[in-house]
């Protein structure tokens, strides 16, 4: 639960967990493998079926999977990324971490002259990228 300024009580999340869970958990817990077994291997099978795509690899974090796909977008010192004002530490420091810099950007209404900046930006960045 989370607590707000009127002392209301927000609940965060509530996770839905049943007996197949529970035995899904207790199998993994009993074969050695916490990491990368046999059903890392085969949500990773099922996850690239899923979205069509030749191979997945499953992370530990979302902090990983940031840090993974701007990595290999090439992201680099120097490099502006444009990230949403409402989002996680994480968004913003898998992009330091990489040396870029991160740009917050708000979302359309809440200051159209942002939205115009953040859309020179990936025009400038279109430009480059398309060798112009």
């Amino acid at each position: 639960m989370i607590n707000t300024a009127a002392g209301l009580l927000v609940p965060f999340h509530r996770a839905s967990i049943g007996e197949d869970e529970v035995l899904a958990v207790s199998e993994v817990l009993r074969s050695g493998w916490l990491t990368m077994g046999a059903r890392t291997e085969e949500f990773e099978r099922q996850f690239a079926k899923y979205v069509g795509a030749q191979h997945a690899v499953a992370l530990s974090s979302c902090t990983a999977a940031l840090h993974l796909a701007l990595e290999a977008m090439g992201i680099g010192p120097g490099d502006e990324v444009l990230l949403p004002t409402t989002t996680f530490t994480a968004t913003a420091a898998s992009v330091i971490y990489l040396g870029g810099r991160p740009a917050l950007v708000r979302r359309p209404g809440d200051n159209e002259s942002s939205i115009r900046i953040a859309c020179a930006r990936i025009g400038k960045v279109s430009a480059e990228l398309a060798g112009g």
